[in-house]
């Protein structure tokens, strides 16, 4: 096939141009090398911290983080990296990777003992027109009905009713999810946070990777599977919640989570 994208070999992995055409702008600091991988993928701890809202709920982003790994059936990692939204063209991370003949694709193209791909991104995938992010998603996985996607975000994207394509979004992340077993959706929680630390942060190391879930994140990540249910009718595969979090004054969260058991299953 002939690629959208190209790689360049960098000091611990490549950089990628999701689009050939890109190049550098003033309007984006990430143009136009918009996914990384190996250790170049990884971020400062800031960076986690503020897209991501590492220490508890974070305010609504204008930009898109997703790290993602590639793994055998047996779990073996073939290759981690992350993308970029690009701020200048309006791109989200999702749109580039799933998109037909781009990196991703040809990744996979090239290797069939990919079997597993685990996106963690900051906000959950959108279908609005400008970026029909779980649009290209749906059309990757028939292309690829043997790959199994674990989704894990650590917000919830324009699900709100006052949103005016909130139902796009939450029809469509009801498609996906009806996807299962081939397709889970969950929030990043507990052990998540844990290897997003170890694999994809710079300079951590040791009890920092370990250190305990912020209250305030771990309710933030139980109101996640409670509003995805909610609002997506989306039952969450993953939680993993100390059950001290569960003691909360937002009692109509804690009672609603309460429904259904917690799962704590490490994806593999």
């Amino acid at each position: 096939m002939e690629p959208l994208y190209e790689e360049y070999l960098a000091n611990c992995g490549t950089t990628v141009k999701p689009y050939y055409w890109l190049s550098f702008s003033l309007d984006c600091s990430n143009c136009p090398y918009h996914i990384r991988t190996g250790e170049e993928a990884k971020v400062a701890y800031t960076e986690l911290y503020q897209t991501f809202g590492f220490a508890g709920p974070v305010h609504p982003q204008t930009k898109h983080l997703l790290f993602y790994e590639l793994k055998t059936s047996s779990g073996s990692l073939v290759q981690k990296g992350h993308a970029s939204s690009c701020t200048e063209s309006h791109i989200h991370p999702e749109s580039m990777l799933f998109q037909t003949k781009s990196y991703l694709d040809s990744a996979l193209y090239n290797n069939d003992g990919i079997r597993h791909i685990i996106l963690y991104s900051n906000n959950s995938p959108c279908n609005e027109a400008t970026h029909c992010c779980i649009s290209k998603m749906y059309n990757f996985l028939m292309t690829y009905p043997n790959v199994i996607h674990s989704i894990y975000f650590s917000q919830l994207y324009r699900t709100e009713t006052d949103f005016p394509a909130s139902a796009w979004n939450r029809e469509a992340l009801q498609s996906l999810a009806s996807l299962w077993p081939q397709v889970t959706l969950s929030p990043i929680s507990g052990g998540i946070w844990h290897s997003l630390l170890n694999n994809f942060v710079s300079g951590v190391s040791g009890s920092t990777v370990f250190q305990p879930i912020l209250p305030g994140r771990a309710l933030a990540d139980r109101h996640n599977a409670y509003e995805i249910n909610a609002r997506a009718g989306v039952k969450p595969y993953f939680t993993d919640v100390l059950p001290q979090t569960k003691e909360n004054h937002n009692l109509k969260v804690q009672s609603a989570l309460e429904s259904y058991p917690l799962n704590n299953v490490f994806p593999r």
